[in-house]
């Protein structure tokens, strides 16, 4: 096998190699980024979000992009993603108008919920709210 030259002719040795040798060890030491107490995204299932995402789409083209951030009655948005996950716990894994996967339209209800739930969106929060001493 022939060995390469470097600019200088020197057989063998290349120009990272002949860097690596004057670049001092501080500077190869590895940076420092603070994220403690940051959510850890990269946790997140790509696969989910990515269903999420196509739902989104969806809606996107059927409402409009950003048609949820309006709000919307927060029972409405309950009844859909109990509606998703009962039609997925009786065996059905995809909806039927969207083709899209039941468990990704409920991701998207519930992401909404949380959204507004965080944003203190309480005029769209109409849940019972009667006796919570209610025994069964």
């Amino acid at each position: 096998m022939e060995k390469s030259m470097t600019e200088d002719g020197d057989p063998g040795n290349s120009m990272s190699e002949k860097l690596a040798g004057i670049i001092s060890e501080e500077y190869l030491v590895a940076g420092v980024h603070h994220d403690q107490g940051k959510p850890s995204l990269a946790l997140l299932s790509r696969i989910a979000l990515e269903d999420t995402a196509r739902v989104m789409d969806f809606g996107a083209k059927k409402y409009s992009a950003h048609n949820w951030r309006q709000g919307i009655s927060w029972t409405s948005i309950m009844n859909s993603a109990l509606r998703h996950l009962y039609a997925f716990n009786d065996g059905e894994d995809k909806d039927e108008e969207s083709g899209l996967s039941h468990l990704a339209h409920a991701m998207c209800d519930v992401m909404f919920l949380l959204e507004y739930y965080h944003l203190d969106m309480s005029d769209f929060d109409d849940r019972y709210k009667g006796n919570h001493n209610v025994q069964s």
